[in-house]
């Protein structure tokens, strides 16, 4: 890990309990940032991000080859260790990249600026990707409805059965039984 910004990373136990052991910059400060090479083949990623969170602690804003993957928040009004914050990461390109975190805000409840991790783990997983589906309704008598869910192409992927006082949310929990590729509905 190269520091780019702040001082050195030192051991930091979470809450000052010895058992939560993380790395972290002490003291820390708003713009902290450090950086690793790693290797990645294309396909889905998690980054998870292991350590510990508190009401002293900041946001981390990530980015892989200096295109932003999201944030890492580790305030909580009370000690949690150990803690996992998981952001999705897609590689187009095989070979080396860059993983930059920088500190650059707080929650304003916040007391300070720490981030305090463990490991950075950069797990292979499945790709994500968007399916966008046409849902149509047809009742199916006096007490059931179906609807039909087709791709752009036309092509029917799921037909789900519902009441017809079912309500959105009770037709997205039938749609993730159905569609349990589905990562979000």
């Amino acid at each position: 890990v190269r520091v780019l910004s702040g001082v050195p990373r030192s051991q930091i136990c979470v809450g000052g309990r010895p058992h939560a052991k993380t790395c972290g910059q002490n003291p820390p400060s708003c713009g902290d940032a450090w950086e690793f090479d790693f290797d990645a083949q294309p396909g889905g990623y998690e980054v998870c991000f292991l350590g510990g969170d508190n009401p002293h602690h900041g946001v981390l804003d990530v980015s892989i080859d200096s295109e932003s993957i999201g944030q890492v928040d580790q305030y909580s009004a009370i000690d949690r260790y150990p803690s996992e914050h998981i952001i999705y990461w897609e590689c187009d390109e095989p070979g080396r990249h860059t993983l930059r975190g920088t500190v650059n805000a707080k929650r304003p409840e916040s007391r300070n600026y720490w981030m305090c991790l463990s490991k950075i783990a950069i797990k292979p997983t499945l790709r994500r990707r968007v399916l966008v589906l046409l849902l149509h309704a047809s009742p199916t008598g006096p007490t059931g409805l179906d609807i039909s869910c087709a791709s752009m192409s036309g092509e029917e992927v799921a037909v789900l059965r519902c009441e017809p006082q079912s309500t959105v949310g009770e037709v997205r929990e039938i749609m993730t039984e159905k569609l349990d590729f589905a990562w979000d509905i």
